[in-house]
């Protein structure tokens, strides 16, 4: 058995983290894809929930008032509303504009799950960490919940984010 030299090691070591690299980023630009995709046009139409959002996100706008507790629709917290409200001063208001926000906050999701997933997989060692990553960020990009609920201006998309994020405030 002959031996290498430590160069081709370390090159075969940069060649696999090339190949993990690009293997995320063709899950995430599948997960972006199914999430971007003629979001204009499907689902057609608007739900009542997404219309009570946008409403109260053009009286953000229109009116200038923050308050920290939306009462209509039986009440809901204003970070989704604020963002919309934000999205609307930059695209203006429309359905567009209101479904884009939640595909993006859906396709933050994925590689935040990555991070998630090869971290809580650490103690494994790097290879099992990064498959589990690349496995969980597969199957988040194409499970259908997570795409349907990413093509829809709802709150609900962004409770993953909040929850990844308060993980990763507790560590």
């Amino acid at each position: 058995s002959e031996m290498r030299p430590p160069a081709d090691a370390a090159g075969e070591r940069r060649a696999g983290r090339i190949a993990w690299a690009a293997g995320l980023a063709l899950i995430l630009a599948l997960g972006v894809f199914l999430r971007l995709y003629r979001l204009d046009e499907i689902p057609p139409g608007l739900h009542y929930d997404e219309a009570y959002y946008g409403l109260d996100a053009l009286r953000v706008v229109t009116d200038g008032t923050y308050p920290i507790f939306f009462e209509n629709n039986n009440g809901r917290e204003p970070f989704f509303i604020y963002l919309l409200a934000l999205v609307f001063r930059v695209f203006g208001f429309g359905r567009f504009p209101m479904r884009l926000t939640a595909a993006l906050l859906g396709a933050l999701t994925l590689p935040a799950i990555y991070l998630l997933t090869r971290e809580a997989f650490s103690q494994m060692g790097p290879r099992l960490a990064r498959a589990a990553g690349l496995f969980s960020t597969l199957a988040l990009a194409v499970l259908y919940w997570h795409v349907h609920y990413s093509r829809l201006a709802l709150r609900a998309i962004d409770a993953g984010l909040h929850y990844l994020r308060g993980r990763q405030a507790e560590d």
